[in-house]
């Protein structure tokens, strides 16, 4: 992701670290990420927020699959982690 240089800007503005970040995997058998664990949002516009409920949702669901026997857990794992690609 982009990052914003740090120190002195123009007419002695400052600027900041451009803090976002996503995990390269957000999921395999044996674990799963979550909210802010799979990937940080910019705060200020707080589409974080939305993120970590959304992605707690989904997980919940592909676990709640995979213990009824809908869905391997590879299987599982691998649609959930190709939603935040």
């Amino acid at each position: 992701m982009p990052r914003v240089s740090a120190g002195a800007g123009q007419d002695g503005l400052r600027s900041a670290w451009y803090w976002a970040f996503a995990s390269a995997r957000c999921a395999v058998p044996g674990w799963w990420l979550v909210g802010y664990a799979a990937c940080f949002v910019e705060p200020i516009l707080s589409g974080g927020v939305d993120f970590a409920i959304r992605s707690g949702f989904r997980a919940g669901l592909a676990a709640l699959r995979v213990s009824v026997g809908d869905e391997a857990e590879t299987t599982a794992a691998e649609a959930y982690d190709e939603q935040f690609r």
